[in-house]
C-alpha cells in the first residue's frame, strides 16, 4: 500500500493519444472488471471538438497516474458554461495518496481557463452509490448530490446478452428481441399511446421548463435545465438529422413525457442506442419502453429515467421492475459565491 503522507509531485498536461494511450488503458485495464468502456473511446475523445481528456503526470518519472475527461456542454456567453467531469481514473499504484482529488481539481482550474472566467463554471459528475472515493473526492472540493438517476435496463445486462447472442453467432436486430431476451412482455394498452416527434425549438423548451416544474428533476433530459436546454437541444431538432429526435407522449391535456432519442449506427461515442426521459409517472415510462422498441433501426437500447423514479416506484412496475437498473448519483459543483 502506498504511504498516504508521501507526496507525489504532479502536473496536468492534455491527454496525447499517440503517447499516453497505453498507459491509460493499462489504468483502466481492471475497472468495472475489465469491461471499462474509456480505452474504447480514447481516439474519440482524443479528437472531439467538445472534449477535453486531461492526464496527471507522476513529474519524477514522467509516467501518467491519473485519467480525466471534462466535456463540455454550454458555451453561451449569457449564462455559466457547463463542463461534464467523466471517467476519473487513477493508477492502481497511485491510489490512496490523493491523486482523484487532485486531477479533479486541476480539471476545475481548466475548466475555468477553457472559458476564460475565474468563477460562474458548473461541472456535473456521476458515480455509483457505492463508490467511497469518489464520494469522498466530490465532498472534499464542495460538489453538492443533486440525486439519483437509473440507467434501464442495466447496460451490463445488455453486455451479457450480447456476447451470448455472438457465442452463437446471432445479434439483435432490433428493440423487440432485447426485451424478448430480458423476458419482458409489453402490455398492449402501453404500445398505443400516442407519440408525437417535437421539432419546433420553443415547444421543446416550454415543455422541458414545464415538467422541470412539475414533476421531472433539472437534471434530465441528458443533463438539461431549463437554462442550458437552449443550446443543448438543437441536434436532436435538425431536420436532417437522423438519428437524433425528441419525442412527447400526449395522455389528454397534459404531456406526461419528453423523450431525446439517440441512434448510434457506426458505433461511435455512444455505446449503445439511448434514451433520456423525463416522465411522470410509471404509466409514462412503460409507454415510452413500448414506444422506442418500435423503432425499426434501434437494436438494444438503455434509457435514463428521471430521479422522479425512485427505486420503490420501479419495483412497482412489472416492466421496470423486472431487471435491474444501474443507480448513479449526480454531482454538481458548488455555486461560487
Amino acid at each position: 500500500m502506498p504511504d498516504p503522507s508521501e507526496a507525489v509531485a504532479t502536473h496536468l498536461r492534455p491527454y496525447d493519444d499517440a503517447r499516453d494511450r497505453g498507459q491509460v488503458r493499462e489504468i483502466c485495464r481492471n475497472v468495472y472488471g475489465g469491461t471499462d468502456r474509456i480505452p474504447h473511446l480514447l481516439p474519440h475523445l482524443a479528437a472531439s471538438t467538445s472534449d477535453y481528456p486531461l492526464v496527471l503526470i507522476d513529474t519524477a518519472s514522467d509516467t501518467v497516474v491519473a485519467f480525466v475527461n471534462l466535456a463540455r456542454r454550454f458555451s453561451r456567453a449569457s449564462a455559466a458554461p457547463l463542463f461534464l467531469l467523466e471517467a476519473i481514473r487513477v493508477a492502481e499504484h497511485a491510489r490512496g495518496r490523493g491523486l482523484g482529488t487532485a486531477i479533479t481539481a486541476a480539471a476545475q482550474l481548466h475548466a475555468q481557463r477553457l472559458s476564460h472566467r475565474t468563477a460562474s463554471v458548473r461541472i456535473m459528475t456521476t458515480t455509483i452509490p457505492d463508490n467511497r472515493a469518489a464520494a469522498r473526492i466530490f465532498d472534499k472540493l464542495q460538489f453538492l448530490p443533486r440525486g439519483i438517476c437509473h440507467i434501464w435496463p442495466h447496460p451490463n445486462q445488455i453486455r451479457h446478452l450480447r456476447t451470448d447472442n455472438a457465442a452463437k453467432g446471432a445479434k439483435f436486430h432490433s428493440a423487440l428481441e432485447m426485451l424478448d431476451e430480458l423476458r419482458i412482455v409489453l402490455p398492449l394498452s402501453s404500445s398505443s399511446a400516442c407519440w408525437t416527434q417535437v421539432r419546433d425549438k420553443t415547444f421543446a423548451l416550454e415543455i422541458v421548463r414545464r415538467m422541470s416544474a412539475s414533476s421531472g428533476s433539472e437534471l434530465f433530459p441528458l443533463w438539461y435545465t431549463p437554462a442550458t436546454a437552449e443550446d443543448l437541444v438543437d441536434p436532436f431538432l435538425d431536420p436532417g438529422g437522423l438519428d437524433r429526435s425528441v419525442w412527447i407522449l400526449q395522455r389528454e391535456r397534459e404531456v406526461p413525457a419528453i423523450a431525446f432519442v439517440a441512434i448510434d449506427g457506426n458505433g461511435g461515442h455512444i455505446r449503445d442506442h439511448f434514451a433520456s426521459a423525463v416522465v411522470a409517472d410509471l404509466d409514462a415510462a412503460e409507454a415510452l419502453i413500448a414506444f422506442l422498441a418500435q423503432f425499426s433501426n434501434l437494436g438494444a437500447f438503455c434509457l435514463a429515467l428521471d430521479m422522479t423514479l425512485t427505486p420503490a416506484k420501479i419495483s412497482q412496475s412489472r416492466i421496470l421492475g423486472s431487471v435491474q437498473t444501474d443507480p448513479f448519483i449526480i454531482y454538481e459543483s458548488a455555486p461560487e459565491s
